[in-house]
């Protein structure tokens, strides 16, 4: 085998984070977009979509004039459902956000068929072909259900979640694109850390390098996007929305009858705090920011494996050193960190917690 290449300090460039949405979506960068069941998950997704192909303002751009406003270049949106038919569902919703249909590619249902999940093996190489037509336009991809990547047999390894999911990271990396992974949450977790409560593993939430959940209250009257990690800036905040009802009108002159998302205000805050006031999970599951911050850190550094103790606190006084070390055993606990030989370790979420159901 031949020795790793040495790059040196001198022969490297830094380079800045290319934002699709300023802080909530970079290209090349996977991010996790999860929620319940009936919080619109798939109609926010659209509403995404419609912002880029129509390179409209984001939700939550400056309003005062002294401040630029956020407004998404214009560009091509791939997206890929496996759980519902474009005719009736995921189109309709495109349309009634605002969306341009000539930037957006459909893919997931073939000659006109059911929707198929996404399958890296056979599929990869179908975006890859597609996106040669767009280039440097083409902004984002996204895949609903994430899940469908997982191909180890082991339900909550997470090694074998790191390696299911790495394709699809080397390619939002190889053509520079935002990938917006839809996933479901496990039942029972309300009022733990948001990244744990992402169906399966731990891994998921690592190995994204954002991650946002919709949440909503239980008589459907408040609903809220929240930013739950952000590894290439700050975490936190979120925006409010409703999902309406809406009236389309096809080519045919029939009416048809869907839903889109109204945007609300944007809301700072921490992400647990956010969610508790919208899902009602209360004080139990909140984190002082100190411990939130170490969790987050955590997490992200062993996301790629295994690390001595002694390496994660020599890490955190390099690049963290306003975490100390107490809060670093603290959120090695919460996160239930295996504490082997080898070192500190991600384990799963315990599996007594099922899948929750779209």
């Amino acid at each position: 085998m031949s020795a790793a290449k040495v790059v040196f300090i001198k022969d490297w460039e830094p380079k800045p984070v290319e934002w699709i949405w300023p802080g909530w979506l970079a290209r090349g960068k996977l991010t996790i977009l999860g929620g319940n069941a009936g919080t619109g998950k798939s109609t926010l997704t659209q509403a995404i979509a419609a912002i880029v192909t129509k390179g409209e303002v984001w939700p939550d751009s400056p309003k005062s004039p002294e401040d630029a406003v956020r407004r998404a270049e214009q560009g091509y949106f791939i997206g890929w459902d496996g759980e519902d038919d474009l005719s009736d569902t995921t189109g309709p919703r495109f349309l009634a956000c605002g969306g341009d249909r000539e930037y957006y590619l459909p893919l997931g249902a073939e000659d006109g068929g059911e929707p198929r999940p996404f399958n890296p093996r056979d599929d990869i190489p179908k975006v890859r072909e597609a996106a040669k037509e767009y280039g440097s336009k083409l902004s984002v991809l996204s895949i609903s259900p994430l899940v469908a990547l997982r191909q180890s047999q082991v339900k909550d390894d997470n090694t074998g979640v790191r390696q299911d999911l790495r394709p699809l990271v080397e390619l939002a990396e190889e053509l520079n694109v935002a990938v917006i992974g839809i996933h479901h949450l496990s039942k029972g977790t309300q009022g733990r850390d948001p990244l744990e409560r992402l169906t399966g593993s731990l891994a998921f939430g690592a190995v994204s390098r954002g991650a946002m959940i919709a949440v909503m209250s239980g008589d459907q009257s408040k609903a809220r996007l929240v930013r739950v990690k952000n590894s290439l800036g700050i975490a936190g905040g979120g925006i409010d929305y409703t999902i309406e009802p809406h009236e389309i009108t096809n080519n045919k002159g029939e009416k048809i009858a869907t839903s889109r998302i109204r945007w609300g205000k944007p809301i700072a805050g921490s992400a647990e705090s956010l969610i508790a006031e919208i899902d009602g999970s209360g004080k139990s599951g909140r984190k002082d920011g100190e411990l939130e911050r170490a969790m987050n850190f955590l997490g992200s550094v062993l996301s790629g494996g295994p690390m001595t103790r002694k390496q994660v606190i020599k890490l955190a006084e390099q690049q963290n050193p306003q975490i100390k070390v107490h809060t670093l055993d603290r959120a090695a606990d919460e996160l239930r960190v295996t504490k082997a030989s080898g070192g500190w370790a991600l384990r799963a979420i315990p599996p007594a917690m099922p899948e929750a159901a779209e």
